[in-house]
């Protein structure tokens, strides 16, 4: 089936920030949610940023397939877009299953609140 133009140029970077608020959720459990979508959003950004420099070293790790799917391969202002959504569709989503309780309780057995 072939997929719509737009969700085969964005969808891919809008699934990696998903990806990247999970991993922080998964991996600091008693971080709130907001706390969680600022540091994917940090880091996710500082990646799209990096892509705009080019040491030789650098260009041969982005030419290997876990670099390209890590570093990417250049700057486009498209993917921060892209990057907000995603982290947005992350946070929207643990609200949604978190229900009507203010907080949600991680793996460290602690509460997570939004802030």
């Amino acid at each position: 089936m072939p997929r719509p133009n737009f969700v085969a140029e964005f969808g891919g970077d809008t699934l990696w920030a998903l990806l990247v608020f999970w991993l922080v959720g998964f991996l600091f459990p008693a971080m709130s949610t907001a706390r969680a979508a600022i540091v994917a959003g940090v880091f996710a950004a500082g990646i799209e940023f990096g892509q705009m420099v080019h040491a030789p070293w650098l260009d041969a790790l982005r030419s290997t397939l876990f670099g390209r799917l890590v570093l990417g391969q250049g700057f486009l202002w498209s993917d921060l877009v892209c990057y907000a959504t995603g982290i947005a569709l992350g946070v929207v989503a643990e609200l949604a299953l978190r229900g009507p309780a203010r907080g949600v309780t991680g793996h460290s057995g602690k509460e997570r609140d939004l802030f």
